[in-house]
Formats: structure tokens, sequence, C-alpha cells
């Protein structure tokens, strides 16, 4: 089964569309040596990442006041060649036949001004140009054209300009680097599910957010949801959220690219580093796109340090929430203090029981999402 979610609602709602591939059967030793495929291997990241985000969006999408969950469609290759289940449900296979009918459905539910379109797709992916990205699937390598068993991204994004649903969100968690393979051809020759129709384009807000930037790898660790895709329920879960004139929070699809980049390189703190984290953006997004509504101020990820360094050896920490007097900490510890605390106004303080460096306090520090840092400067006795 592939449906998981259909409440056949005309009302404004989220209908997903959630693929992830780990198996690539026709790759790898099976594959010609020195092709494409060759080179091409299982992905043990992609069936915990598209599990985790199916059933985020069952449990959390799924009552929001403002944006209900209307469908789920979801198709999984896992990694060991067995079966996927999402809230106890077995999905299918992420094969192109049985993604070019569940994108057809998805299409029609989606195609209604009143609709927000979702997609995740979690596995391989190469690309020949910023224009010419492919989406491998299960099937990838089956036929001569080894792009048979691919999606074309960028014409999948073109094509659904047509779809009525106003708010389109894509979400491509795979590699974008120019393979050697692929580099003496003109383009890639992936396939496109929905068909350029040539209709007038009915979106009138756009997001696609890629992993990583065009010409390098993703990154991910073995048998875990991957740092992007936990970064994007962050987000959702209130890291790209903002309180209105009425008090209410919410998150609007134009602060995801710029939350979810923060958020990515905290949960990936070595990679970012490094420079391996690298989200990239393509978006038209008007201000005021709510897809979420929450019912109390987000959790906001924090680190608090000390300047110079050693003093947090001996430092008490503490944070107290001026709204209401939640108090976090006192906190000793020889290294910088994480955690996270209820969005609001703060006063943080450091005291010294054992000497040697003089007391500090910030009083009205506001603490917001999607991430808060701050050092405090101190002076030595």
């Amino acid at each position: 089964m592939t449906t998981l979610l259909d409440r056949g609602t005309s009302q404004p709602a989220m209908h997903a569309l959630v693929i992830g591939v780990g198996g690539y059967p026709h790759c790898g030793p099976a594959a010609p040596s020195g092709s494409l495929a060759a080179g091409v291997g299982d992905l043990s990241t992609a069936q915990p990442t598209a599990e985790a985000m199916a059933s985020w969006l069952l449990e959390t999408q799924q009552d929001d006041r403002v944006l209900p969950l209307g469908s789920l469609e979801v198709l999984i290759t896992p990694s060991d060649g067995g079966p996927a289940k999402v809230a106890g449900d077995e999905v299918e296979r992420a094969r192109y036949d049985n993604v070019a009918k569940a994108v057809g459905r998805w299409y029609e539910r989606c195609d209604n001004p009143s609709a927000t379109s979702f997609l995740y797709f979690v596995g391989h992916g190469c690309a020949r140009s910023r224009h010419d990205q492919a989406l491998l699937l299960e099937d990838f390598a089956a036929w001569h054209n080894p792009f048979e068993g691919a999606v074309d991204s960028g014409r999948l994004v073109e094509a659904m300009g047509s779809c009525a649903a106003g708010t389109q969100l894509f979400f491509f968690d795979c590699c974008r680097h120019i393979p050697e393979e692929v580099l003496p051809t003109t383009t890639l020759g992936a396939r496109s599910p929905i068909a350029l129709s040539g209709a007038p384009v009915g979106r009138t807000a756009l997001l696609t957010l890629h992993s990583t930037w065009h010409g390098l790898p993703a990154h991910g660790y073995r048998g875990e949801p991957t740092p992007f895709s936990r970064a994007l329920r962050d987000a959702l879960d209130g890291g790209a959220s903002w309180p209105g004139a009425d008090g209410v929070w919410r998150v609007e699809a134009g602060d995801l690219a710029r939350s979810v980049r923060r958020l990515h390189e905290r949960r990936d703190p070595a990679a970012a580093a490094s420079g391996e984290v690298r989200t990239g953006a393509e978006s038209e997004v008007p201000t005021g796109v709510v897809l979420r509504e929450l019912d109390t101020p987000p959790l906001v990820p924090f680190t608090v340090d000390c300047v110079p360094a050693e003093a947090t050896r001996t430092a008490e920490l503490l944070l107290v929430r001026a709204e209401d007097g939640t108090r976090l900490g006192p906190r000793s510890a020889p290294d910088p203090w994480t955690g996270e605390a209820r969005a609001g106004v703060y006063e943080l303080s450091a005291r010294f029981p054992q000497g040697g460096w003089h007391a500090a306090a910030l009083p009205l520090l506001p603490l917001m999402p999607p991430a808060f840092r701050r050092d405090l400067h101190l002076e030595q006795l």
C-alpha cells in the first residue's frame, strides 16, 4: 500500500509524498565495471529518514489547525531488501512505475488553490547541470539507459507549475555532484512522471530546498535519519516560527530555508566546520504563507559558553525566563552548555563559587528560533 492517508478534502490542507530509496539492486557488483551504476551503493540512511518524515507528518501535521494533513503517499525501498512499514502499514517499493502512479494521485489531490503540496525525496542523486538533476530510484540501471529508472527533479518541479496548489514545497535530500561517467553526455535522460502541459502556472509560492549545493555530495550517518531531514523537522516543529501580533507562534514557508540551514549546521557541526553542510534553496515565497500554528512557544536549542574558555570549568550558569520565572540550571560543567529552552526573554548569569572570575549577568536576552548561542565575556579577579 502506498496511500497511508486520504481525507478527500478540498479544504486548505497539506498533501504529502515521501520517497526513500536505500536499495539499488542493479548497481554495485551487479553493474558493468566502470559504469556509473557500479559506483552506486545501497544507502542505510534512506529508510529511517523516509520513515521518520512520514511518521512526523502523520503524528504532527495531521491535526494542525491551519494546514492539516489531507493525504500522504509513501514509497520506500530498504537497503536490506525487506519491506518497509510506516504506522504499521507496509508501503510499496520506490520503483519508477510505483512512483509515477503515486505522483499522479498526489497531483490530483493537490490540484486545488487551497492545497499545499509537500514532496520529500531521500536517496542517491546526481546532476549534469543545475537544471538537469536526477533522483535515482530502485530500478536505476535496470535498462540500457540507466536513467530510465530516475526522476528528473527539475522537470518535475516545472511540470507541477500547472497544478493549482497555491503553495508547493520540494525537499531533495541527495547528492548533486557530477560523476565523471556522465560528463561526456549532453543530458542525463531522466524522466518526469508529469508532462509539461503549457498551462498557466497556478502556484503562488514555491520552495525547493536541497540538502547540499549544486556540485556537492550530501551527508549522512550510517543507519540514522539524515541531519538535513532532522533539521527540516526541527524547523517545522518551531525552528522556523515567529509570534504574530496576536501572540500565536506560526511556522511560515518563507522562513524555512534560513532556519533549516542553521539547524542543519547545528545537527552536524563536524560537517559544517569542514564545509560539507551547504543547504541550497530556490524559492519564490511571499510573506504570510503559514504551514503550522503552534499551541505554545517553541523549544529553542541553545549554546552558552564563557570567554575565555577556561572560565567555563568553574562557572555556575543560570537561565531565568522573564515571562514566568522558569529556571534552567544552575549548571556547572567543563564544556559549553547546550540544551533546549522555551522561546522567550531570559536573564543569563554566571557565578563563580570558587572565585577567580567576576560574576556576570545579561538581562533581557531574547532566546528565539531557530537556534541561540551566546558567549559570556568575563573578567578575571
